[in-house]
């Protein structure tokens, strides 16, 4: 099933989180801040590349500044698909202050953890309208609830536990 909304993400706040990291004058100081983020924490392709390169030049012990990855990224050939070396020298733009970075890397967890969600209500939606046992639909919905967090809280979530239990009950 095709959305016409994207997934949840924040552009502006992946670009501050990646111009962050390349104007970091200490690489020792977001080595933390790599190890706890993923590529696929970023909703753009392009980003995911740009942080790819960051965490490979850090892997590397070199300092991932604006010129080294882009330079690293023509070397892959990466450059044009991580938005080009025009864009990439944009992101320094939008460096947050160092205090902040790792709230910015929260917001792309939380981002990515609701993009997990949604790409599973969907999945859930697809198979409902396709004809899927309702068994195979409410361990999915179980599965869906199992990855969200805290208590329900809204309709969403009540109704999935309604609609599981009353299927498995069936």
């Amino acid at each position: 099933m095709k959305s016409e909304t994207l997934p949840p993400h924040n552009k502006e706040t992946e670009r501050a989180f990646l111009g962050s990291l390349l104007m970091c004058e200490s690489p020792e100081g977001i080595d933390d801040l790599i190890v706890k983020c993923e590529a696929e924490f970023f909703y753009s392709s392009g980003h995911q590349r740009i942080f790819n390169a960051i965490q490979t030049l850090r892997s590397e012990g070199k300092t991932p500044n604006l010129m080294i990855v882009t330079d690293c990224l023509r070397e892959k050939g990466l450059l044009e698909e991580a938005g080009g070396g025009a864009y990439i020298s944009s992101l320094p733009n939008l460096a947050a202050l160092p205090s902040l970075v790792p709230q910015y890397l929260d917001i792309l967890i939380r981002d990515y953890q609701k993009r997990i969600l949604y790409n599973l209500g969907l999945e859930l939606i697809d198979k409902a309208q396709n004809g899927s046992n309702p068994i195979e639909l409410a361990n999915m919905a179980k599965k869906l609830w199992k990855k969200s967090s805290g208590e329900p809280q809204d309709c969403l979530r009540d109704g999935l536990l309604k609609s599981t239990r009353l299927v498995i009950s069936y």
